[in-house]
């Protein structure tokens, strides 16, 4: 079995690796984002700090013309897709962060991993098969482990309520994003992962920039900008934005939403351990065991798919 890990295997594992910790990582550096940004602030350097490092890689290939042609023939696609993964996934998301702890943030977000499946089904045409079912039945079993710190449900009397619903709603957003995203490139070849985020960032800043200058305040307080903050907005941007954007659509289109619902369900534990590093809070038995059962589901997904393909070959 370990013979078929050859160089693509390892590329596909880095790969997961990498949207797991960085698609994690999205409420710890928006939370230290928002110690001199506003929700709207954040969303909006966020979307252009993103959009500068498209630009700038494009122009560097001397392929911003013929791209910028690739969104403007789609643009009914690109305002869907920015309805959803701009105006649901960041704004109604960033808006709950503020109500809500950024675990709290990471773990409901990730719940998107149950929308993607149900979507996939829909708009990609997937199916499931019985070892699919029960490795996601296992990830969301560890994922539920620690939302609900191993007690199995929910009280919705508790504090943050508010947050956590908005979250939840930014989580099914981001789910149609990432399937109407494969479905629409999977239709047109030329209107890739890097069109399709370049065109919602480019839309989304020409709504955007008045609303952030006609604000008095422009959503930012100078007073508490420091090196973290600045920092941490680069991160989001670049690491948890643009980078991951543009692997996490590729991502999709190229292996599906069973493979997606598994990643983001891996997301709950790089949710829940950055914040712990970083912001001190506590690791518990329950992020531990739940962390261990969405590895092996990802990891026997990884497996038996790469197992399947050398049997096929």
């Amino acid at each position: 079995m370990l013979g078929i890990l050859r160089k693509p295997a390892l590329t596909n594992i880095f790969l997961i690796l990498y949207l797991s910790i960085f698609g994690g990582a999205i409420g710890l550096f928006a939370k230290l984002s928002f110690v001199a940004f506003s929700p709207l602030a954040t969303i909006f350097f966020r979307i252009l700090i993103s959009s500068l490092f498209f630009i700038l890689i494009l122009t560097w290939q001397k392929k911003f013309k013929s791209v910028f042609k690739i969104i403007f023939t789609n643009w009914k696609q690109v305002l869907i897709l920015s309805f959803f993964g701009v105006g649901a996934a960041m704004i109604i998301g960033f808006v709950g962060l503020r109500y809500t702890s950024a675990i709290n943030y990471g773990l409901i977000y990730n719940l998107s991993s149950i929308f993607i499946l149900i979507f996939s089904l829909f708009f990609l045409g997937e199916k499931l098969k019985k070892l699919d079912i029960f490795l996601i039945l296992v990830a969301f079993v560890g994922a539920d482990i620690i939302v609900t710190n191993g007690k199995f449900y929910f009280n919705v009397l508790e504090a943050h309520v508010l947050g956590d619903l908005l979250v939840l709603i930014s989580a099914m957003g981001w789910a149609l994003y990432s399937v109407l995203g494969a479905k629409f490139s999977r239709q047109n070849k030329e209107f890739d992962s890097l069109s399709i985020n370049l065109g919602v960032f480019l839309f989304s800043l020409i709504v955007l920039t008045p609303i952030m200058f006609l604000s008095p305040s422009n959503g930012i307080n100078f007073s508490t900008l420091n090196l973290k903050v600045i920092l941490g907005i680069l991160g989001l941007s670049v690491l948890s934005t643009a980078v991951l954007f543009f692997l996490w659509l590729k991502f999709v289109d190229k292996e599906g939403g069973i493979w997606a619902t598994l990643v983001s369900l891996s997301e709950n534990l790089t949710g829940v351990l950055l914040p712990i590093i970083f912001l001190g809070e506590k690791l518990t038995t329950s992020i531990v065991v739940g962390g261990i059962l969405m590895i092996l589901a990802i990891s026997g997904k990884e497996l038996f798919s790469l197992y399947h393909k050398k049997r096929s070959n």
